[in-house]
This record gives C-alpha cells, sequence and structure tokens, in this order.
C-alpha cells in the first residue's frame, strides 16, 4: 500500500518522512480532561435536596451537559483497535527502524493491546508521564482517536516545536510547529465551549420573535 493512500497530510505539506528513532504515542480520548463528566451537585451531595438542585440550576449544569454530550459527539472517537491499525501500518509503511511505543494507561486493558506481544518495546504509562525524555528521539508520532486530541493540550507544550507529527482519528498526519499549536488551540476551544451554536442559540430566539412581530403587522396590512 502507498502511505499517500492511507494518510492524509496537512493541506499544502507532504507526508513527513521519519526517519531515526521513532517514538510513538498511542494516547485515549479524554474529551474533557480525564473524560470526566460535569460534575453535579445533586448527584454528589443527594442529602442536600433541594439546595444541591438549586446549584445545579445557578452552575449551569444542563448547558455543562449540552457542551459536554456535543463535544463527544462531534469527536467522533476511533477505537483502540482502529488506533493500532493506524500504528501498525504506518510503521510497516515507514521501513525498519527502531521504535518505542508508549501506551496511555487508560488503554491497556482493551483487548486490541494483545496485537502488541511481539513487540518488545512497548511501555504502558500515565498520561502524565507519557511524553517525558521526547528529546531523545529524532521524530515522535503521536496517535489521537479524535480529530483535535481533546484534553492533551497542556501534555504537548511538553514537545520540542520540531519533529513531532500527529496522526489523528480521520487518518491526518501533519507537524506539530507553532501555527499548528494554535490552529490547535481555537478549535479545541470551540469544541470545549460550543460558543459558536450557544451563539445561534442566543441570537434565534429573538430574532424568531422579531419575524413573528413582522408577520403580524403584514397581516392587519
Amino acid at each position: 500500500m502507498n502511505i499517500k493512500t492511507f494518510l492524509t497530510p496537512q493541506l499544502g505539506c507532504p507526508i513527513p518522512k521519519l526517519n531515526g528513532k521513532l517514538l510513538v504515542l498511542l494516547c485515549s480520548y479524554r474529551g474533557g480532561i480525564d473524560n470526566n463528566t460535569p460534575f453535579s451537585f445533586g448527584a454528589s451531595l443527594p442529602w442536600a435536596g433541594p439546595f444541591s438542585r438549586l446549584l445545579d440550576r445557578l452552575t449551569f449544569l444542563n448547558l455543562r451537559r449540552f457542551v459536554a454530550t456535543n463535544r463527544d459527539f462531534f469527536a467522533n472517537v476511533r477505537s483502540v483497535g482502529y488506533q493500532i491499525s493506524l500504528l501498525e501500518e504506518s510503521l510497516r509503511l515507514m521501513g525498519d527502524r527502531p521504535v518505542e511505543i508508549r501506551i496511555d494507561r487508560n488503554l491497556c486493558e482493551a483487548s486490541a493491546l494483545d496485537r502488541f506481544a511481539i513487540i518488545s518495546s512497548v511501555k504502558s504509562m500515565s498520561a502524565n508521564s507519557l511524553f517525558e525524555d521526547c528529546e531523545n528521539f529524532a521524530n515522535v508520532l503521536i496517535i489521537y482517536p479524535d480529530a483535535l486530541g481533546l484534553g492533551w493540550g497542556r501534555l504537548e507544550n511538553l514537545l520540542p516545536n520540531k519533529n513531532v507529527y500527529i496522526l489523528n482519528g480521520r487518518r491526518r498526519i501533519f507537524s506539530l510547529d507553532d501555527s499548528t499549536r494554535c490552529k490547535l488551540f481555537w478549535r479545541r476551544l470551540l469544541a470545549n465551549t460550543r460558543l459558536p451554536e450557544m451563539i445561534a442559540g442566543m441570537l434565534i430566539i429573538p430574532l424568531a420573535a422579531a419575524c413573528a412581530l413582522q408577520d403580524a403587522f403584514r397581516k392587519r396590512d
């Protein structure tokens, strides 16, 4: 298989050539940090009764649930098996080279990881230590299950600005340089806040009311 039929490079850029010792980071989906569900006072403090429900209203629980649901839905998270298929084919196409594979510990109970039994240099690590000592490798390849690597932005700051590449759940591979970091920041912000949807929701009600009022006046004429 030709690598160009398997991976899609960033617009206007060629498929990167990963020479030398390679570090591969297989990451889980974090959505929010550690993929936690929105905090609810009612669920955590059921004994507080109406008071905890009031706190949920004051902290916009329904809105936070809406944001989290839409974030996870549009992330379209791929399975661990899909990620491993990306990795296996990428390694096959990149040829014989020294490779160290680090797996996010949150993925380690997945049955698909049995496919790594024939690979000797595989480490299971916590998310906070996954990106350490990356400067000792010629290239770093991060494999995310979603398009944006949600929840990994802070840890990405530990990485150097060159020879780091992301392969996402949409089979797109691109360099993690300053320009990409900036783009990912804004896209992750929009994914985690759903600001366009909320602004549209706030505008549509007065707009609909104005249209209804205009129709009412026209009928009188």
